[in-house]
């Protein structure tokens, strides 16, 4: 039940902010950060998260339980469930431009980290070395 409220609570403040983005004066933020993400495993959705940027590198935020198997006796697990996802996303002004769909290989050093009491985890998705400009 907590877990689900803790959800609730992050979606409902991520779409608080990406349909509010003028108040914070985020008009000019790229159009990929103002994005809700749906991911999926085997082009079935397993969870969402939303776009964070910091220091050029772009960051999937979303639960850990949707990446990590949970242990029932001790909260939050280490072992991942996928080895790969594909993260799409949809223009929240412009929903007749289809979509953006990101394929992540999850066993790559360094791309997965997640809180260890928290249900959070964060996913690098690409850097602007990358090319994701």
């Amino acid at each position: 039940m907590r877990k689900n409220k803790t959800l609730l609570i992050a979606k409902l403040l991520a779409l608080f902010f990406i349909t509010n983005k003028s108040i914070f004066g985020q008009d000019n933020l790229p159009n990929y950060l103002t994005r809700a993400v749906n991911i999926q495993y085997e082009k079935s959705p397993v969870g969402s998260g939303f776009y964070y940027e910091e220091n050029s590198d772009i960051y999937l935020i979303t639960a850990a339980h949707v990446l990590y198997d949970q242990n029932k006796n001790d909260g939050l697990a280490n072992k991942l469930i996928y080895d790969s996802i594909s993260v799409r996303s949809y223009s929240p002004t412009d929903i007749h431009n289809g979509s953006l769909l990101i394929n992540i290989n999850l066993n790559e050093p360094d791309i997965v980290k997640k809180h260890s009491q928290k249900d959070i985890c964060i996913v690098k998705v690409a850097t602007e070395k990358n090319g994701y400009n």
